[in-house]
C-alpha cells in the first residue's frame, strides 16, 4: 500500500517539462516489479505512477485551447448558481463544441442575467469560449491550479440571452441541491447568521459575509464551515446511536448481525447522503471515503489498525481522484488525521476529554499551522484555544440544528421554520465569537512567500514533538521553524524593484526603494463586494515585509482604484494621495509640483496640474521614479493629448515604462515614445481581454522600435529591479511558477 500511494503522489512532485522519460522509466519500473518477487513494493509504485500520469495527460488534453466566440453551446448546470442578477457564476457541462467529440466541463460567468438559471437545468447558451488562463502572481492563491483540481477544461462568458431547454431532472443532484438552497434560503432570509445555514447543509459558502470570512482565516477555522471529515463523521455518528437506538426496541432472528454492527451497516446511508447534498466535490468525497473504510472495518469484525485504515482510505481517494493532491483540502484533512493518531496512539493516555481535546489542537497547531502558512500565507495563534470552543459548538449544536432543519424542508409547517431559525441564530453566536477572537491583536500573522522546503522542515519539527521524548531531540525541534519564520529579503539600498501584478484587466504596481514600499493603484473591483486585495495585492505586499508606506491612485476608474476601500481597512494608518471626480476624505489629490525623496531616489508628480478639472482617464497621476539604479515612468492611462503635455517638459530618458492605458490605441504614441526612449515597456493586460488590449496598432509601434512589451496577461505578475551597476533584472510569475498545470508563458517571457 505505501508503494502504492507513493507512486499516486510522486508525478505531482516532478519538475514541469519531465513527462516524455518519467511514464517509460515507470513502465520498466512495472515491468521489474512483476517479474522479481522482491520488487513488488515496485510494480505498485510504477502502476500508481502510470495512473496519474494517465489522468494528468487526460487533464490537459482536455483542455480548451486559444479563444472562440461567440460559440452557441448546450449543456447542463452541474453545480449551485453563485452570485446576484448583475453577475453569475457556475459550472456548465457541455456536450458539443469546437473542441470536437466529447464533453467539456467549464467555468460559466453571465454579466447582467436577465433570467436566473438553476443547478441541473438544461441551457443553451451564447458564450465566448477561451483557456482555462488564470491570474498568475508571485505570492497567493493559484487560480490554475484550483480549476485544475476541480476538473475545469475552459472558461466561458455568456455574450446574450441564454435559452432554457429543460428543468432538471428528478434525478439531478444539482436540481435537489438548489432546490434546497432556495427553500433554507427562504426560511432563514434576512437573520443574522443566515449565510452559515447553507454552508453547513450543502457546502454553498457564497452567502458567508467577508467580515466572518477574514475572521475564519484569522482564528484558523475555515474547516469549520467546510463539508470536512468532521462533519461527515457527526452525521455518521449521529446516524449510528440513531439506529443503534431504534435497533433495542426491535427483535432481530438469531442469523442478523449483531445490533452494533448492523447499526454501523445503517449509518452509511445518511452519511452518503449527506456527502451527495454537498456536491460530493473533492472534500465531501474524500470524508466520506475515510468514514466509509473505517465503519467498514469496524461492522466487519477486521481489525485493520488504524493507520492501515488511514492508509486504505488515502489510496481509494487518489485512485477515485488522482488530481486530490492539488486541493489544500487533501492535504489538510489526512495531514490532520495522521496528527492525531500520532499524538494519541502509542503515548499515554490523557486524563479527561478536556485534556484530549487540549491536546489534539496543540498536535494540530504545530503540525498543521506550517501547511496553512504554505497554502493560505498566513499563521493563527488563537487557532487552538478558538478551535477548543467552536468545534464543541458547532458539533452538538450548530451542526445538529442544521441537518435538522434541512431534514424538515419537505414540511411546510412550523417546525421547520423554528428549526431552521434555531440554526441561524446559533450560527450567529458562531459568527459573532469568531469575529470578536480575530480581532484580538497578535494571534495572527501573515507569511507570504514560504517555500515548500520552510514548510517541510516545520511540520518535521512539530512531528518530532508529538513523539515520546527520546534523546532529548525536542530540545533542538524549534530551530527547524526558524526558516519558516524568516524575514522577506529586502532590495538593497541602490536597487529599484517593480512588480507589476497580475490582476485581469486592472492594474497595480509595487514599486520598493530604500527599504520602503510604494503601492500604485488598487486593482479591479467593486468596492463593498469584490475586489483582489486579499488574493493578490495583500499578498504581494507582506511578501515584500508588509505595510505600504504610501498608497497612489491614479484616478478613479474601478480598474485602477476598485480595492482602495479594503486596502484603506487593512492599513488604515497609511498615507493615500490620488485623483477621484469627488474628493474622498482622506485622501490628498495628486498634482504636480508634489514630490518626495526615498534616500536617493526621487519621485515627483508630473501630471495633472494642480487646478485641471476631473478628465477621467486624462487626470491620472503621472509620477516619475529617478535614482542611482535608472529611471521608471508610470502614467496610468494617460491619452496622446497628455502625452504632447509631458513631451513639453525637459527631456528624461526612461529605461521602464508601463504602458499607458493598458496599450489602448489612444496612448502610447510617438510623441510620448521619442520623449521617454523606454528600453523595455511592461502593460497591465488580462488574458484575451474583451477590449483587445495592447491594441495591434500600439504592438507594432513598439515593435518597430524594436522595445519589447511584456503583458501581464502572457507572463503573470512582471517583477523588474534596476541597480545602480546599470545591471537590469526581468522576472515573471508564469515562467518562475511553471508547473505542469501552468498554461505555458509567451515565448518572450523571462
Amino acid at each position: 500500500m505505501p508503494g502504492l500511494i507513493a507512486g499516486l503522489l510522486l508525478p505531482h512532485w516532478l519538475p514541469e517539462g519531465s513527462w516524455i522519460g518519467w511514464p517509460l522509466l515507470a513502465l520498466i519500473a512495472l515491468a521489474v516489479g512483476v517479474s522479481l518477487h522482491p520488487c513488488r513494493a515496485l510494480a505498485w509504485a510504477a502502476f500508481g505512477a502510470l495512473l496519474t500520469f494517465y489522468s494528468l495527460h487526460s487533464s490537459l488534453q482536455q483542455r480548451i485551447t486559444g479563444a472562440h466566440g461567440p460559440v452557441v453551446l448546450e449543456g447542463r448546470i452541474v453545480s449551485l448558481v453563485d452570485g446576484e442578477a448583475d453577475y453569475l457564476q457556475f459550472t456548465f457541462v457541455a456536450a458539443k463544441g469546437p473542441w470536437g467529440r466529447g464533453s467539456r466541463r467549464l467555468k460559466v460567468s453571465w454579466y447582467n442575467a436577465k433570467q436566473q438559471p438553476r443547478g441541473g437545468e438544461r441551457w443553451r447558451l451564447a458564450v465566448r469560449l477561451r483557456a482555462p488562463w488564470g491570474r498568475v502572481n508571485f505570492h497567493g492563491p493559484d487560480q490554475e491550479r484550483y480549476w485544475t483540481g476541480q476538473g475545469v477544461h475552459g472558461l466561458a462568458l455568456v455574450t446574450g440571452r441564454g435559452v432554457r431547454l429543460a428543468e432538471g431532472p428528478w434525478w439531478s443532484l444539482s436540481h435537489w441541491r438548489s432546490r434546497a438552497r432556495d427553500k433554507l434560503q427562504q426560511r432563514v432570509q434576512g437573520l443574522p447568521g443566515a449565510g452559515l445555514v447553507p454552508a453547513l447543509a450543502l457546502a454553498d459558502r457564497s452567502g458567508l459575509p467577508d467580515p466572518l470570512q477574514r475572521a475564519m482565516s484569522q482564528t484558523g477555522t475555515r474547516h469549520l464551515l467546510a463539508i470536512s471529515g468532521l462533519h461527515v463523521g457527526l452525521v455518521g455518528a449521529f446516524a449510528y446511536l440513531s439506529a443503534r437506538g431504534l435497533l433495542l426496541l426491535v427483535p432481530l432472528p438469531a442469523c442478523w448481525p449483531a445490533r452494533q454492527r448492523l447499526a454501523l451497516w445503517l449509518a452509511l446511508p445518511p452519511a452518503a447522503l449527506y456527502a451527495l447534498m454537498a456536491g460530493l466535490t473533492t472534500s465531501p468525497r474524500r470524508a466520506l471515503v475515510m468514514y466509509a473504510v473505517t465503519a467498514l472495518a469496524l461492522a466487519s469484525r477486521r481489525w485493520l489498525g488504524v493507520w492501515r485504515v488511514w492508509t486504505l482510505a488515502l489510496a481509494l481517494v487518489l485512485l477515485a481522484d488522482p488530481l486530490a493532491p492539488l486541493q489544500p483540502g487533501f492535504w489538510l484533512s489526512f495531514l490532520a488525521v495522521a496528527t492525531l493518531l500520532a499524538a494519541f496512539r502509542g503515548r499515554r493516555p490523557v486524563a479527561g476529554r478536556l485534556a484530549a481535546l487540549v491536546r489534539a489542537q496543540f498536535a494540530m497547531a504545530l503540525v498543521l499551522g506550517p501547511l496553512s502558512v504554505y497554502w493560505f500565507q498566513e499563521l493563527s495563534l488563537h487557532a487552538a484555544w478558538v478551535n477548543l470552543l467552536a468545534i464543541p459548538w458547532v458539533s452538538l449544536i450548530t451542526l445538529p440544528l442544521t441537518l435538522a432543519s434541512l431534514m424538515m424542508l419537505p414540511v411546510d409547517g412550523p417546525g421547520g421554520h423554528i428549526l431552521a431559525h434555531m440554526a441561524a441564530a446559533s450560527g450567529a453566536w458562531l459568527a459573532d465569537g469568531l469575529q470578536w477572537a480575530g480581532a484580538i491583536p497578535g494571534g495572527h500573522f501573515y507569511l507570504s512567500g514560504r517555500s515548500a522546503w520552510a514548510t517541510l522542515l516545520a511540520m518535521l519539527a512539530g512531528s518530532l514533538l508529538l513523539l515520546p521524548p527520546v534523546l532529548g531531540v525536542w530540545r533542538y525541534c524549534w530551530l527547524f521553524y526558524l526558516p519558516l519564520l524568516a524575514p522577506p529579503a529586502i532590495p538593497a539600498s541602490d536597487t529599484l524593484r517593480l512588480t507589476l501584478m497580475d490582476l485581469g484587466q486592472g492594474q497595480a504596481a509595487l514599486l520598493e526603494a530604500h527599504g520602503r514600499r510604494l503601492l500604485i493603484d488598487a486593482g479591479p473591483g467593486m468596492p463593498g463586494r469584490w475586489d483582489l486585495v486579499h488574493a493578490a495585492i495583500a499578498p504581494a505586499l507582506r511578501a515584500a515585509g508588509g505595510a505600504p508606506d504610501l498608497i497612489v491612485i491614479s484616478h478613479g476608474d474601478l480598474d485602477h482604484a476598485g480595492g482602495l476601500r479594503s486596502l484603506r481597512t487593512l492599513w488604515p494608518d497609511t498615507p493615500v494621495i490620488g485623483n477621484f471626480r469627488q474628493a474622498k476624505a482622506g485622501i490628498a489629490p495628486c498634482h504636480d509640483g508634489i514630490g518626495w525623496n526615498w534616500g536617493q531616489t526621487r519621485f515627483q508628480v508630473l501630471h495633472p496640474t494642480a487646478y485641471l478639472p476631473y478628465l477621467g482617464n486624462d487626470s491620472s497621476c503621472v509620477l516619475s521614479v529617478r535614482g542611482p539604479a535608472g529611471a521608471m515612468l508610470l502614467p496610468g492611462d494617460i491619452t496622446a493629448r497628455v502625452e504632447q503635455r509631458l513631451a513639453r517638459l525637459p527631456a528624461v530618458r526612461y529605461p521602464l515604462l508601463v504602458a499607458p492605458h493598458h496599450g489602448s490605441d489612444s496612448s502610447s504614441s510617438d510623441v510620448l515614445l521619442d520623449w521617454a526612449r523606454p528600453d523595455i515597456v511592461l502593460a497591465a493586460a488580462g488574458y484575451e481581454n474583451r477590449f483587445g488590449f495592447p491594441h495591434q496598432t500600439v504592438r507594432s509601434r513598439y515593435r518597430a522600435r524594436h522595445i519589447p512589451l511584456l503583458t501581464t496577461g502572457a507572463c503573470g505578475a512582471i517583477a523588474l529591479e534596476l541597480s545602480a551597476r546599470g545591471q537590469l533584472r526581468l522576472r515573471s510569475a508564469r515562467r518562475q511558477r511553471a508547473n505542469w498545470w501552468r498554461q505555458p508563458p509567451a515565448p518572450d517571457c523571462p
